[in-house]
């Protein structure tokens, strides 16, 4: 059996409490009482005179666990003078609680009594609201009210990724508690990276390469990216062993990088560019597009003899594929030169 004593503080409504007469406590409750004074959450709290019935100035809260999920709550009153118990009233609470994370407090503009637990590891909570019935000496249930913050972030994360204010969504998921409970880093990655592209090549489509390049420069912002997030594998076989490739096929990852690479290249970011292609050709040597790719980068570098290594092998792979129709006029030219 799981015991708990909450301290309660209030300011109670006004009342004849003559009319109402109060024992002190007794059998399973007193021993209960007895066996869990450890369990107090907070400090004692005293109130003024004429707040609570006479020689009253301290109230509490115990719980005792009768079902899963479901709780016996007393609210008990503490002569200040003998220590001794009094119950007051008495209620019902249902649903997921976490003694090690409770209080319970006294709304005075509702004139509530709130019975709150947070639960583990998490910032879902769920509170027991109640009215005190001091006639019929019963907390009346009135509501639970539940809560969690996290989920709303990562809903509204949802959101701004849709709308492609990816930085807005990096802040919301860098501030989220216990994200961990809430998504896979590695899912959230891929995520993030599928909406920078996707933004990104809307942005090519204006014609704004600088504004697709910032797009990108966001990603490290998040706190689970690590490593720079084109460098983070070493090959295929690396990638598709990763947790990562659950999130994302390597041809999308592959085919992001190449874009990235390209927006590098049309910012004349030449020397970044042909270091992500190149880790392109690490990870996917097959990738036709990424060869031609730094065959323009190093011809524009002045790299002559190297890019034509490049375009040769391009010219080669989309022969090899029927595709020689597609092949830019440039690739010929640039072969031919000497």
């Amino acid at each position: 059996m799981k015991r708990v004593y909450v301290l309660i503080f209030l300011i109670c409504a006004s009342v004849s409490w003559s009319q109402v007469e109060y024992q002190p406590i007794t059998g399973e409750l007193l021993e209960h009482w007895n066996t869990a004074v450890s369990c107090y959450f907070s400090d004692t709290y005293n109130y003024e005179s004429g707040k609570l019935p006479d020689g009253i100035q301290e109230l509490c809260i115990t719980c005792i666990e009768f079902d899963r999920d479901s709780l016996n709550i007393y609210l008990l009153g503490i002569d200040v003078e003998t220590d001794i118990p009094f119950l007051l009233a008495t209620g019902e609470y249902g649903g997921a609680y976490n003694f090690s994370k409770s209080v319970a407090s006294y709304d005075e503009d509702s004139d509530e009594i709130h019975l709150y637990f947070q639960m583990p590891f998490s910032e879902v909570s769920r509170t027991g609201c109640y009215r005190w019935d001091i006639e019929e000496k019963a907390l009346v249930l009135l509501r639970y009210e539940t809560s969690d913050p996290s989920q709303n972030e990562l809903e509204r994360v949802n959101s701004l990724l849709s709308d492609g204010d990816i930085e807005e969504a990096i802040d919301e998921l860098n501030n989220m508690l216990y994200p961990g409970n809430y998504f896979s880093s590695d899912e959230m990655l891929a995520r993030l990276l599928r909406s920078i592209n996707r933004i990104a090549l809307e942005e090519q489509n204006e014609n704004c390469y600088q504004r697709a390049v910032a797009l990108f420069m966001n990603l490290p912002g998040f706190l689970f990216t690590g490593d720079e997030w084109y460098t983070a594998f070493d090959d295929s076989l690396d990638y598709m062993e990763s947790c990562y490739s659950s999130y994302m096929d390597l041809s999308e990852y592959v085919m992001i990088i190449n874009n990235y690479a390209f927006f590098l290249e049309q910012t004349d970011d030449l020397y970044q560019s042909l270091f992500v292609l190149r880790r392109v050709l690490d990870i996917e040597p097959s990738r036709m597009v990424a060869h031609l790719n730094i065959a323009d980068v190093l011809w524009t570098l002045g790299e002559a003899a190297e890019a034509k290594e490049y375009y040769n092998v391009y010219l080669e792979m989309m022969t090899d594929n029927e595709l020689t129709h597609q092949i830019p006029v440039r690739v010929h030219e640039r072969i031919a030169m000497h």
